[in-house]
């Protein structure tokens, strides 16, 4: 009788509080997935940086040329 009340103190244990294995795979999992969200942030950010800068390399008389056909119609 004695293994079978300590196996089910075990049981009652790890339904309660869970299984130290579990708890640290968990954690790591969780470090993990923020980690790869940090990791696309940043990616995003450079991005979203990279994008929202102005080029300089643009010609204005291009600009005026395509202005210029384009509203020749109207």
């Amino acid at each position: 009788m004695d293994p079978i009340f300590h196996v089910m103190c075990d049981v009652a244990g790890l339904v309660s509080h869970g299984s130290d294995v579990a708890r640290m795979e968990a954690r790591r999992m969780a470090a993990e997935r923020e980690r790869r969200a940090a990791a696309h942030d940043t990616v995003v950010m450079k991005q979203s940086v990279a994008a929202a800068t102005p080029r300089t390399d643009r010609n204005p008389a291009l600009l005026y040329k395509w202005l210029k056909v384009a509203f020749r119609s109207l």
